[in-house]
């Protein structure tokens, strides 16, 4: 809850973030300022009901990623809206002093354009930057802590200067930790009080699983499944996302209990503050096994800041130190190499850290929230609902044409394209996807709580009069397999489509192909596919493809007729490879990439 008087010496750090990185970020400013002797909350973008209340802090942070196509994150649009407000006047923020940082991947068009856009808007209002904005980027080899560890000690200069301590008071030293935020509490006189334990999700709707098949060769070692869901009845477009919630296993949690000691709390009752940073918690009472089955990570990776909440409980000399250490921000490599290589998860570095006791309290303030997963749906056109009586089986789309279906008039059809997460860390250690293995054990006629989003901006070009560059790279065809059945059926209907030119990227066509059958049956839409098979012969890939000069007349065609150029797959080196290529097949006469960018007619979905 925002504050409802101007606070003296008060920060709010506000931040926008889709898998946790910005509020990670928050987190690690937030220790700034309580060191600075700042009364410091933090709080999602979308909890700030009113942007005027913005004022009421001495100085206001913004740490924020950018999603999709240059889309601020979820947790942040209606903050958003609220903000481009037209009867907000130019000077309703004139009495904020604040600074931004934004976390972006250059292989993405729009770098960075959901804290720019922020900053500008910002600015539009009469706020003041009490310190330049930071921006990151996650390609670099150094990763975000290269930008912002300077920026952050840029603006701790920056706060001492706008807002010297006064008399001779100092900041508090770096070891100093705050108290936990969000303290909970032990309530045994509730016990008996009917408990949710199910995690109530913002929008979600029913999803039950028809169909499950594995695309690899059970011989091949990536193991990929096509699977198909029923949904309530709905239309989406092609470019939207699935998100799937996966509970923690069981062997998880009783290992954490075990480790902690907390076998005999585990399902005692327990009460939470009004402001938590758990949106999908039911209001009421709940219990510690409740909120680390499906509300806390266990299994990722820790962050910086969580070596820094456990410090304070370790009661051993030696592994405060090795904590102290790795909670240094000017000691990266020993964290990456402790935590990111191998991939240990916050359950195996509280294994081993034995000395450290958290107590039940602080337990909100350490593990982070449990995040969905998203994946890009899929299906497209025909294959958004389930066949009816008179459906040619070309249109069944991977399901069994001898199964019974869900009713075509009550339930839409998404399918999900998984690849499942299985492999051996530098430690030789298993490592399963939380998501993905949660995905490989569902059983056909299982039914989960989803949630559908639309694209905040338009993926593919909604006239399909406009000329498509489709290139997609391993499960990266999911949307574009979306995106081509929408225009088959529109093509299929006697409406104008223009032509496509499809670049496809696999290792080889008997491997990971996938739905290399359907392209075949697309006819009369002028499709045309070109593969770049990298385990084949002498190997080629996308980018090599589309420098050859059949594909690269049509690319240069396409574009100059208007066509939009779309990639997907996985985030790297592969989006900037196309982007050089077909930068130097359209040359400097037709603008180049950036002129698509400009037009909006350059996109990326990568991960």
């Amino acid at each position: 809850m925002l504050p409802t008087e101007p606070q003296p010496r008060s920060a709010l750090i506000a931040y926008g973030t889709e898998t946790g990185n910005a509020q990670d970020l928050a987190e690690t400013i937030s220790l700034l300022t309580a060191r600075l002797r700042y009364a410091t909350d933090v709080l999602e973008l979308d909890s700030i009901l009113n942007p005027l209340d913005l004022c009421k802090y001495s100085v206001v942070i913004f740490p924020i990623s950018t999603t999709g196509q240059g889309d601020l994150p979820s947790n942040s649009r209606s903050f958003w809206r609220r903000l481009l407000r037209r009867s907000l006047p130019p000077t309703a923020l004139s009495g904020l002093a604040f600074s931004t940082f934004g976390i972006g991947d250059s292989s993405y068009p729009h770098f960075n354009h959901a804290a720019r856009k922020l900053q500008k808007r910002l600015l539009l209002l009469g706020a003041r930057p009490v310190h330049p904005p930071g921006e990151a980027d996650e390609q670099l080899s150094d990763g975000v802590d290269g930008t912002f560890l300077p920026w952050l000690a840029g603006l701790r200069s920056a706060l001492l200067s706008a807002h010297p301590l006064p008399g001779s008071l100092n900041p508090l030293p770096d070891t100093y930790i705050p108290p936990p935020r969000w303290p909970l509490s032990l309530c045994p006189d509730l016990e008996g009080k009917a408990l949710d334990p199910q995690p109530r999700i913002p929008s979600a709707i029913p999803a039950t699983l028809v169909q499950v098949s594995r695309l690899t060769p059970t011989t091949y070692f990536q193991d990929v499944r096509h699977l198909i869901f029923s949904i309530p009845y709905t239309s989406y477009p092609p470019g939207s996302t699935v998100t799937i919630y996966p509970p923690n296993p069981s062997w998880a949690i009783t290992s954490l209990l075990k480790l902690q000691s907390w076998q005999a709390e585990a399902d005692t009752s327990l009460t939470l503050p009004d402001i938590h940073p758990l949106p999908n918690l039911p209001p009421g009472p709940t219990t510690l096994r409740i909120l680390l089955t499906h509300h806390l990570t266990l299994l990722s990776p820790p962050r910086r800041t969580f070596f820094t909440s456990v410090l304070p409980f370790a009661t051993s000399d030696a592994e405060r130190s090795r904590l102290s250490d790795f909670a240094d921000p000017l000691r990266p490599d020993e964290l990456h190499d402790y935590t990111t290589r191998p991939r240990r998860s916050i359950l195996e570095v509280l294994a081993d850290f034995p000395s450290v006791c958290i107590p039940i309290s602080a337990v909100l303030a350490i593990f982070p929230p449990l995040k969905g997963r998203q994946f890009s749906i899929a299906s497209g056109g025909p294959l958004t609902s389930f066949p009816g009586a008179h459906t040619p089986t070309t249109y069944y789309g991977g399901l069994d044409a001898n199964a019974s279906f869900p009713s075509k008039d009550k339930f839409s059809r998404v399918d999900v394209l998984a690849a499942i997460v299985d492999y051996q860390t530098i430690l030789r250690q298993p490592r399963r996807g939380l998501c993905t293995a949660y995905l490989a054990q569902l059983k056909v006629g299982t039914t989960i709580n989803v949630t559908l989003t639309r694209p905040a901006t338009p993926i593919f070009p909604r006239n399909l009069n406009v000329p498509l560059t489709l290139v997609g790279t391993g499960t990266g065809v999911a949307p574009l397999r979306a995106a081509l059945w929408e225009r088959f059926a529109m093509a299929s209907s006697g409406q104008r489509v223009a032509g496509v030119t499809f670049v496809i990227g696999a290792r080889s066509k008997e491997l990971d192909y996938y739905f290399g059958e359907e392209w075949s049956l697309m006819t009369g839409m002028g499709l045309t596919v070109s593969t770049a098979f990298s385990r084949e012969g002498r190997g080629v890939y996308v980018q090599e493809k589309i420098a050859k000069q059949d594909v690269a007349e049509s690319v240069r065609m396409s574009v100059k007729n208007g066509g939009w150029v779309v990639v997907c797959g996985r985030a790297g080196n592969m989006p900037r490879a196309v982007r050089r290529v077909v930068g130097e097949v359209l040359g400097e006469a037709d603008g180049g990439v950036d002129e698509l960018e400009k037009q909006g007619r350059w996109k990326v979905e990568c991960w």
